[in-house]
This record gives C-alpha cells, sequence and structure tokens, in this order.
C-alpha cells in the first residue's frame, strides 16, 4: 500500500487536500470518490516514502485527552444510529490534531475497503490498546458496538483518573530523591576532591571515615566512563532478561512481591481486569472469551500463567470462583467475592464491586504514599548528611585545634 495525497473539491464546492492509502493511483481515486462522493479530483501525487516517516515523527503525538475526546464523539454519534462510517467523517472535520485527523482517514479508508472496525484499529495502534481493541471485537461479535463503546469512554475516564493520582502521589518523592541523588553525586565527584587535596597540602591526619569518603570521591571521579558503561550495561541486560520468559518471570514476581509498591500494584491490575471483565460479562461475552480479552490487559507474565490457568481449569469443569483462588493475582477476597457472585447469580455487579473495591484499596495506599516514604526519605538524606559532616568537619576541627594549641 502506498500514500497518496489527494486535492479535490467537494459537492458543496469546498476545496479539500487529503491523504489516502492505495494500492495504485486508480485505487487512491476510487477510494477517494467512495469517501465523498459527487466529488470533482484536480490532482493525486504520490508521497515519497521519507515524508510520510518525518512527518510522522514532526507531527505532535496523538494524547491520551485526544483519544478520549474521539471516543466521546464516537459513542455518542454511535448512539445517535449514524453508522460507523459516517461517524468517523463527522469526527474528522471536527477534530484539530492533523496527526489525529490522519489516523482517523486512515481507519476510515479500511472501513470503506470492508475491514471491521476492530481490526481496522489493529492495524493503527497508535489510538488504543490492544485491551480496548479486543473490548470492540467482543461488541462487535455479539452486536454490542454502541454498549462498549459507552463503557470505554468510561473506562478510559477512570483510568485516566486513577493515573492522575498515581502521578500526584509519586511527583513528590521522586523529586525528592531525584534531587538527592543529584547533590549526592555533585558532593562526592567536584566538593569532596578540594577538601582531598586541602587536606593532603595541610598534610592532615585523616580518620577512617574520612579517608573512606576520599576513596569513594577518587574512585567516582576515576571511573566515571567505566561506571557509565557499567549502569548501560545493567540497562541493556534488564532489557534482554526482560525479552526471555523464564527471567521477565522471575522479575514480574519480584515485582509484585516488593513491600508496598508490589501489593499496590497487584491490587490496580486485579482492579482494572475486574473492571473489563465485569464490562464484557455485562454485554453478554462468555466467560472463557472474556478471560481471553483480560489476558491482554497487562504484560506481567504471573499475571498472564494466572489467566492461562484459570482459563483451562474453567475448561475442565471449576468454576469461575475457584479458579480464582488457585492463582496467585485472584486468591483470597477477589476469589470470594466472585464464588458469592456466581452462587448469588449476581457475577456482574459482585465483579464491579471487587474492583470499586480493590481500587480503594490503591488509592488508600496513594493517599498514604508520602506518609509511608517521607520517615524513610528523611532517614536517609540524614544520615548522608550526618556522615559528610562528620567526615569532612572533623580532621578540619582537629586541625584547628592543633594549630591553637601550637
Amino acid at each position: 500500500m502506498r500514500t497518496f495525497k489527494i486535492k479535490f473539491i467537494t459537492a458543496s464546492g469546498q476545496l479539500k487536500e487529503e491523504p489516502i492509502l492505495g494500492k495504485s493511483l486508480k485505487d487512491a481515486r476510487l477510494k477517494i470518490l467512495e469517501k465523498h462522493t459527487a466529488s470533482v479530483i484536480i490532482k493525486v501525487e504520490k508521497v515519497s516514502s521519507l515524508m510520510p516517516s518525518l512527518n510522522k515523527f514532526l507531527q505532535p503525538k496523538i494524547e491520551k485527552k485526544d483519544v478520549m475526546q474521539f471516543t466521546a464523539h464516537l459513542q455518542s454519534l454511535s448512539q445517535a444510529g449514524i453508522s460507523i462510517v459516517e461517524c468517523l467523517k463527522i469526527i474528522e472535520n471536527i477534530v484539530h490534531k492533523k496527526s489525529l485527523k490522519q489516523l482517523i482517514n486512515q481507519l476510515t479508508s479500511k472501513l470503506i475497503q470492508g475491514q471491521s472496525f476492530s481490526k481496522s484499529l489493529n492495524e493503527l495502534p497508535e489510538l488504543y490498546t490492544e485491551e480496548f481493541i479486543a473490548l470492540i471485537s467482543a461488541g462487535e461479535k455479539v452486536g454490542k458496538l454502541d454498549e462498549i463503546l459507552k463503557t470505554l469512554y468510561q473506562l478510559l475516564q477512570w483510568d485516566e483518573e486513577l493515573s492522575k493520582k498515581v502521578q500526584k502521589a509519586f511527583r513528590y518523592p521522586l523529586i525528592v530523591m531525584g534531587v538527592g541523588f543529584t547533590a549526592m553525586i555533585g558532593v562526592f565527584t567536584f566538593i569532596i576532591p578540594k577538601f582531598a587535596v586541602f587536606f593532603t597540602s595541610n598534610k592532615v591526619d585523616l580518620p577512617i571515615l574520612t579517608k573512606t569518603l576520599l576513596s569513594i570521591s577518587n574512585f567516582l571521579v576515576d571511573n566515571k566512563l567505566i561506571l557509565f558503561i557499567a549502569l548501560l550495561g545493567i540497562i541493556q541486560g534488564l532489557f534482554l532478561a526482560s525479552k526471555n520468559k523464564k527471567m521477565k518471570s522471575k522479575i514480574d514476581l519480584i515485582l509484585v512481591k516488593t513491600p508496598l509498591f508490589g501489593e499496590m500494584y497487584k491490587n490496580l491490575i486485579v482492579s482494572k481486569s475486574m473492571k473489563i471483565f465485569a464490562i464484557l460479562y455485562e454485554n453478554g461475552i462468555p466467560i472463557l472469551d472474556s478471560l481471553k480479552i483480560i489476558q491482554t490487559l497487562s504484560k506481567n507474565e504471573v499475571f498472564q500463567q494466572d489467566i492461562a490457568e484459570s482459563y483451562s481449569n474453567i475448561k475442565q469443569g471449576l468454576s469461575l470462583g475457584k479458579a480464582s483462588n488457585l492463582t496467585f493475582f485472584f486468591s483470597g477476597l477477589a476469589a470470594q467475592m466472585i464464588t458469592v457472585g456466581e452462587n448469588s447469580g449476581n457475577l456482574g455487579s459482585m465483579l464491579e464491586k471487587t474492583s470499586q473495591l480493590y481500587r480503594d484499596l490503591v488509592e488508600n495506599v496513594l493517599e498514604r504514599i508520602f506518609t509511608y516514604i517521607e520517615p524513610i526519605l528523611i532517614g536517609i538524606i540524614g544520615m548522608l548528611v550526618l556522615v559528610l559532616a562528620l567526615g569532612i568537619f572533623t580532621p578540619m576541627l582537629n586541625m584547628m585545634s592543633v594549630m591553637s594549641q601550637g
């Protein structure tokens, strides 16, 4: 497929220019006439393969707020009984961001060619994540795309609200740690070496703590390049380890078992998976099909294995609650609530309540995160300041004492 730039006059007399994908000039002409009936084509030209890539790089990225705006328009127009293709044409005319306009244009072209909405979205991953596309696909299969689009917008809002709370909770601790780390590097690479020159020139007898600090400083200054290369090596090693399934599984298990943060991360995944499960169940998607969609929610290997095991156990005859209780992520409270929902015949409602409960657990931790971290940060910073003060100023005080006695 090649990209063509087509200039044409619409039926209403407007002069427009649009990029469109096509196998040839003739194919591109036919597609633009299908999209804009009764239009007069003025000029068709092939776009070089370098320019689209360059333009894509230079154009502003499609942000989450753009996706939410697009979804809000789409679900509103779709519920009014307008076809998806017509919805996209209307949205393309009202959005302002050029990159989003082009994406909608490509999406419309794929639908006109006969592709399903979900398959077209799958070929344009800039718009929706894998689990959202899976939700849309499920909605198409059961004929409830309108309902899925509505819940998709609500889910995007739910996700955005939680994302903002996470950013707000971690912003200050990360700034403090970043400033503290930068300051320590500065002290060891610039300030301590100057004291080292002073102590050497005055032949000061140094205590063990001061010698240790000077040794660390010398090591950092003398091996900056080696340490930088080593850091890059560690990052590369972790990246390669994440590509190995066994290693990634171990790393992911350590991640979810990390005190405080691991539990919060686990609860976040459970909350979101239960939210999506509730949406799917309420829209008539079978449990096994729902599990396949939920499996796309996280790349965490432990979570992936849990869903795969649940799928296998349910296929062999276990209930959803019993299968969930055999997993790492869902055993305990989540499994018990699912079992209650199954027994009472209110599984959809109970899945929603489970999602809200685990979200509340995450938000409670986020609200108190600084309360947990603050004493640790103060303790670490205080200890470092004390060590530096004793290491640097003790020999200076000793030298001044000797000089006063002399």
